[in-house]
């Protein structure tokens, strides 16, 4: 059973971070969106999170 879990576990977790670089675009978008100042830093964060899907 306890394999089974983590097995879940680690699933999850890798789901997450497939997911992480969209949510995280989604996020840069809103913060672009309240805070226009912030554009550079959002475009770096989305820089990296492009790198890390190659």
């Amino acid at each position: 059973m306890k394999n089974i879990h983590n097995t879940e576990k680690k699933s999850i977790k890798s789901q997450f971070r497939k997911n992480s670089c969209i949510s995280h675009s989604l996020y840069s978008m809103t913060v672009l969106t309240l805070h226009e100042e912030c554009t550079i830093r959002n475009v770096i964060l989305n820089t990296t999170c492009m790198k890390d899907l190659r």
